[in-house]
């Protein structure tokens, strides 16, 4: 079988033979054909075979600058694409940003024609680059160790306890971005107070990556329907800024979701955290490892104490008995002492106690058992109950705040000698009595305590006092010629901390000022000035 170039060469035979037959008759023409078939036919062959060997050659040169200047360009310009928003990225090393596409086209311009070598394929260059920067998702990217510390600092210890709960969040989150939940019903449980951050994590992630839902397996409440072997805890820090939160994802949030997809990729999944990083794995995985029965015997080993019955005959039957109100609250303090969520609804706990302790129906108590928690609620509740006492709102939101409360015991305590110690007063274990044993005080943000008032110490009573005084000092300043037209509040808050009691606590700035603009209203000028009217009262 004749091969391609054989039968090329027969027919290119019968072409000359052909030329030859035409012209063999012509003596001009025959004499031309002989001229190009042995002198320009060669000449031009020759011509044609050296520039095509400079046409490779010179392609060779350019492939291989292009390579290298490809190769150098992305090594050095660290930019990402995601196909999901269609959205340029770029890594400084330090810190991720978007980018348009037109500022990389200017770059790879830009670049290319300082390099000058590659200008004959310069938009071809651009295309290859272009092309090569969207198929660099930017969840492949590795952040290095600057932007890895710099999250893990931001988040930890204001959100995390420990760096290894920090790092085990960013790895669900980055679980989630990649899409590698979609097959398991893992659920993952946080407590209420974070809710907020949970819904700016996916906000944060649709406005930068258009990838939403991956915060759909991080709930904030335990549901009946959850199964403990799916369940996943995570220990979030109570009560912490939504403010400063919402600023770290506005000043570094993609940073955060590139370090939640690095933890993702270099462990594998959050499963294969804990069984690299164990030491938070107790506690992530405390549903998965204990069923309600053993929950509930932990709670009791540790919070309720069996009262012998050698010793039940010398006890006040007040002092071995617990009520249901006072044993849920004890229920509440072990799930909130250990970070646990609310997992058994409260007649269900109430009919696993009663199947493990003596229940007496009519009076509705557990019955020979006590619990050392319990004494301190009483103290609390005393003071509660003698001390304080509802005011009329009157136009005006009085408050005092938890942590004053906590002062105020504190102080009663020490006072009365209690053999109960003031150390374990503090604004949480406040909050878990009030919000159990007087569900209708109307408490804001976790830490103010609306239209209630203490006899030990009034603090409206005390600004009026400070008021009348500072009147008085103001009027003769005005007497004397010494006062401006107007008084800054600012200035009568600083007579107030000079003029106040030594031994009495500090009404903050912020309610002071409240408060004077409340009952000045009359004489507030530029929202921050009394006017010097108002010492023309008597």
């Amino acid at each position: 079988m004749s091969s391609p170039n054989e039968t090329n060469i027969d027919l290119y035979m019968n072409q000359i033979n052909q030329l030859v037959d035409k012209y063999k008759d012509d003596t001009y023409m025959f004499n031309r054909l002989t001229s190009h078939i042995n002198n320009i036919l060669p000449s031009t062959l020759e011509n044609e075979e050296k520039n095509h060997e400079k046409r490779v050659e010179r392609n060779n040169y350019l492939l291989n600058e292009q390579q290298l200047f490809i190769q150098l360009f992305l090594n050095n310009h660290h930019y990402y694409y995601l196909q999901s928003n269609n959205v340029f990225y770029f890594y400084t090393g330090i810190k991720y940003h978007t980018v348009s596409e037109d500022e990389v086209h200017h770059k790879i311009l830009t670049s290319i024609s300082r390099d000058r070598k590659l200008l004959p394929w310069k938009y071809k260059t651009k295309v290859t680059i272009l092309k090569m920067i969207k198929e660099r998702s930017l969840f492949k990217s590795i952040p290095e160790t600057d932007t890895i510390q710099i999250i893990l600092h931001k988040l930890h210890p204001a959100f995390f306890s420990s760096r290894n709960m920090c790092k085990y969040f960013l790895t669900i989150i980055g679980d989630n971005l990649l899409k590698k939940n979609n097959d398991n019903d893992t659920i993952y449980i946080t407590n209420n107070s974070v809710k907020k951050h949970i819904l700016d994590i996916e906000t944060l992630s649709y406005l930068t990556t258009g990838i939403n839902n991956i915060t759909s397996n991080i709930v904030t409440k335990y549901h009946e329907n959850h199964n403990f072997k799916n369940c996943r805890l995570i220990d979030f820090n109570e009560a912490t800024s939504n403010e400063m939160w919402r600023n770290i994802l506005n000043e570094y949030g993609i940073d955060l979701l590139c370090v939640a997809t690095h933890y993702s990729e270099r462990y594998g999944s959050a499963e294969g955290f804990l069984n690299q990083e164990d030491n938070i794995s107790d506690y992530v995985l405390y549903l998965k490892n204990n069923d309600i029965n053993s929950i509930i015997d932990i709670f009791m080993n540790k919070y309720i104490e069996i009262v012998p019955a050698s010793v039940i005959g010398n006890m006040s039957p007040s002092n071995n008995q617990i009520t249901w109100k006072n044993m849920h609250y004890i229920w509440k303090l072990f799930i909130n002492e250990n970070a646990l969520p609310n997992m058994i609804y409260s007649n269900t706990l109430k009919q696993l106690l009663i199947d493990k302790l003596t229940y007496i129906e009519n009076t509705d108590t557990f019955n020979n058992i006590t619990s050392k928690y319990l004494p301190g609620v009483k103290q609390v509740m005393d003071f509660w109950d003698k001390y304080t006492y509802p005011i009329s709102t009157s136009g005006f939101d009085y408050e005092l705040e938890v942590d004053e409360i906590c002062s105020l015991l504190k102080k009663w305590i020490k006072t009365n000698n209690s053999q109960i110690s003031a150390n374990f007063i503090n604004e949480n274990y406040l909050l878990n009595i009030l919000n159990h044993y007087y569900p209708h005080i109307e408490i804001t943000e976790n830490k103010f305590i609306l239209n209630i008032n203490c006899k030990l110490w009034n603090k409206t009573d005390e600004i009026n006092q400070i008021l009348n005084s500072a009147h008085d000092y103001y009027k003769k300043q005005h007497t004397d010629g010494t006062t401006t037209m107007i008084i800054p509040i600012n200035d009568i808050y600083s007579y107030y901390l000079t003029h106040k009691g030594a031994d009495t606590l500090t009404v903050n700035k912020r309610y002071f000022e409240k408060y004077i603009s409340f009952v000045l209203s009359d004489f507030i000028e530029f929202d921050n000035f009394i006017s010097i009217k108002w010492l023309e009262l008597s």
